[in-house]
């Protein structure tokens, strides 16, 4: 225990010395006071507040009852646990008095000086105990908001527009992202879209967890996949190097992720899906939508991986890859959510692609929904 500060407040001089001497050879400071308006200017700087305050009872200006109580009903000084001695408020009334107006202890005097020290010690453990679990606690606090908020600018840097994306003839590309509703974990959903000589790779996935560690995750994910993309590997193959990837470096956390190549010029695509919720694809010609059949295992499982789905594009079509957190709802099928998001998507499909985007983003309650949401759309020209 820190070397404390001691407040000794009694009218009688001789009783402070005694009390005084005893709690100095027990390595503590001494502040004496010798009635209750001496105690209260003794509390009265912040900088300089005492440690516990050992109060006489019956002091000549106020009775230490008072003091007591105003100790405690101050903030700065509240914490500050307060002894009562007292030879002549011995009565059990007077015992009761005392701690119902705040006191941690009573004494009654004349006290053996082994008493008094383990009396003193006891209040001030109890004291430090609080003020250490309070203290770990707000630097707990502060370093979980701290790792919050580094992960959530980094999600933010993961989830750009595509402004930066060079054009590509004959596509056109939308995204949008939308925070849980809460806002206090952090999100898991990425995507990301990378040009090659011919083709156009876009992903995008979901970390599971809301943690630092999985935003790593993601930003690893995120990573390779544009690597992957730009050595030329299919859809397929890029999923089993990241399943090997994400079993080998983040053994234990799994993600969803959907990928599809497409060659604007020729109107083909190739898709490839690791436990993500189907693509839907919505037709310029007629305005139907519907579902694209793209199943695989999660990645971080390392399961046998299908063959990828290729499917045709027509002009004026619109694909649209989102992660669950767009129609997971409380208490709502998720059967019933994606159909009702197949007709709002057939209803918008007939705008500019970014009020499609804004649309669908906006057609869900936030409040009933537990998880952020990621949109990817794009358009054959």
């Amino acid at each position: 225990m820190p070397p404390t500060t001691i407040l000794v407040v009694d009218d009688n001089e001789a009783n402070r010395f005694a009390v005084g001497a005893v709690l100095r050879r027990d390595g503590h400071h001494v502040v004496e006071a010798e009635d209750g308006s001496g105690a209260l200017r003794a509390l009265s700087d912040p900088a300089r507040l005492p440690d516990l305050a050992l109060l006489d009872v019956r002091l000549p200006d106020m009775s230490g009852f008072d003091v007591c109580s105003r100790i405690k009903s101050v903030p700065a000084t509240a914490d500050i646990p307060v002894v009562h001695i007292s030879a002549a408020a011995t009565e059990l009334t007077d015992h009761c008095h005392g701690l119902n107006a705040g006191a941690d202890a009573y004494l009654f005097s004349p006290v053996l000086p082994e008493q008094l020290l383990a009396t003193v010690r006891a209040a001030l453990r109890r004291t430090w105990g609080s003020r250490q679990a309070t203290l770990r606690a707000t630097e707990a606090m502060r370093a979980y908001d701290e790792e919050r908020r580094l992960a959530q600018l980094l999600q933010r840097s993961l989830l750009p527009g595509f402004e930066t994306l060079p054009p590509v003839a004959g596509l056109e590309l939308s995204v949008g992202y939308r925070p849980r509703c809460d806002v206090v974990q952090i999100g898991g959903d990425f995507y990301t879209a990378v040009q090659t000589d011919e083709r156009v790779c876009v992903a995008i996935g979901d970390v599971a967890g809301h943690s630092w560690t999985a935003s790593r995750v993601m930003v690893d994910l995120w990573h390779a996949v544009r690597v992957y993309s730009l050595e030329g590997h299919s859809p397929d193959e890029i999923l089993r190097r990241l399943d090997r990837l994400l079993t080998r470096l983040h053994d234990g956390y799994t993600a969803t992720m959907l990928i599809a190549h497409i060659d604007p010029a020729r109107g083909r695509m190739e898709l490839a899906s690791a436990g993500h919720l189907p693509p839907l694809l919505c037709r310029g010609e007629d305005g139907t939508a519907g579902y694209l059949d793209v199943e695989g295992p999660l990645l971080g499982l390392e399961m046998h991986r299908p063959e990828p789905t290729e499917a045709k594009l027509d002009a004026g079509d619109r694909l649209l890859m989102f992660t669950d957190g767009l129609i997971e709802q409380r208490g709502v099928d998720l059967t019933h959510s994606m159909e009702r998001l197949s007709r709002a998507a057939a209803r918008a499909a007939d705008g500019e692609l970014d009020a499609m985007r804004d649309r669908l983003l906006s057609s869900y309650d936030t409040q009933s929904n537990d998880d952020d949401a990621a949109v990817l759309l794009l358009r054959l020209a």
